[in-house]
């Protein structure tokens, strides 16, 4: 009886094993699969890690830096600073990282325990990639300082987006001052063109509110990434500003004006003096300066600087002589 019950235990310790063995098996995949797919990302990823020591010696670097920069990472653990950076970024590399080192040396920290910037990476083919650098102190279970550690991560094409991005704003501008200055050229040419310059601005105004600004918000909607948003919302944004400063600048609303008060008015808008003024209406000059305050007045000029006959040419008056002056 005991010899059967000694059979029993071994085949119930055998399946207790074996069940064991599966267990195992079962988590062994689980971890082959974990490791397999931390592999894969590991492959994949452009972010690097890195670790160097208190002289700014390459410890390690995570194998994504071939991606990266084609560099492995054995070749970049014999590295410097001076030979991962463009010489553009050295400065910025070498004071944030000078400041980390800095403040796990004092023995009263009083600092940034991490520092964060861009700098210029340089790749193994001679070219450069932008990248976002972390680091921060690595220490010991003690709190002693051994290092720094950190992250370069791939920012290039967002660099390349901002530099294009303030190309075209910097183009923008130089095409938005070259309109102001064609706006006070026909300012100024209205002068002597009398309407002329009014008729052209109100053509203006209806090709930029008909034929230009709903095309930008049909291709303002087209879009397909924010930088080609950002572009054509700049042109929009000049192209409206623009609309505006014509739209205030035609057909002025008229105030009431006299009849005397208008036959200076006219006079003035075609650049006569207030000396012509008084003899073509048979007044006085003094009676003429009269008429030209009240017409200030009326017309909202205040300032010295403001000129009268300019605001003149952006009325509404009439394209002939009032009645009461020769043609």
């Amino acid at each position: 009886m005991k010899h059967r019950e000694t059979e029993e235990q071994l085949s119930a310790r055998i399946k207790e094993l074996e069940a064991e063995i599966a267990r195992y098996e079962i988590a062994n995949k689980g971890l082959a699969a974990v490791e397999k797919h931390y592999r894969t990302l590991v492959e994949k990823t452009t972010d690097v890690s890195w670790k160097c020591d208190l002289e700014l010696r390459m410890a390690y670097v995570s194998p994504s830096l071939a991606n990266f920069t084609g560099f492995t990472p054995g070749e970049a653990i014999a590295l410097l600073p001076k030979d991962m950076f463009t010489g553009r970024s050295l400065n910025v590399v070498t004071e944030n990282f000078g400041a980390l080192l800095k403040y796990s040396r004092s023995e009263r920290p009083a600092g940034r325990e991490s520092v964060s910037f861009e700098a210029e990476v340089k790749c193994k083919d001679g070219s450069f990639k932008w990248a976002e650098v972390t680091g921060s102190v690595l220490r010991d279970k003690t709190g002693k300082a051994l290092g720094l550690h950190g992250m370069y991560r791939d920012i290039t094409h967002r660099k390349n987006s901002e530099q294009a991005l303030e190309e075209k704003d910097q183009s923008l501008s130089v095409q938005t001052r070259k309109l102001e200055e064609i706006n006070e050229k026909l300012k100024k040419a209205s002068l002597i063109a009398g309407n002329a310059v009014p008729m052209l601005q109100q053509y203006l105004r209806l090709t930029l509110e008909s034929m230009a600004l709903p095309y930008l918000d049909r291709l303002l909607d087209a879009c397909q990434d924010v930088e080609q948003t950002a572009l054509v919302s700049v042109l929009r944004s000049n192209m409206a500003a623009l609309l505006s400063h014509v739209s205030g600048h035609i057909q002025d609303p008229m105030p009431e004006l006299t009849s005397k008060e208008l036959e200076v008015a006219w006079l003035v808008r075609n650049g006569e003096t207030s000396q012509a003024i008084a003899e073509a209406m048979n007044i006085s000059k003094r009676s003429v300066d009269f008429y030209r305050g009240k017409l200030r007045k009326k017309f909202g000029l205040e300032g010295p600087g403001e000129s009268l006959m300019d605001r003149l040419a952006y009325a509404a008056l009439p394209t002939r002589p009032p009645s009461g002056l020769p043609d």
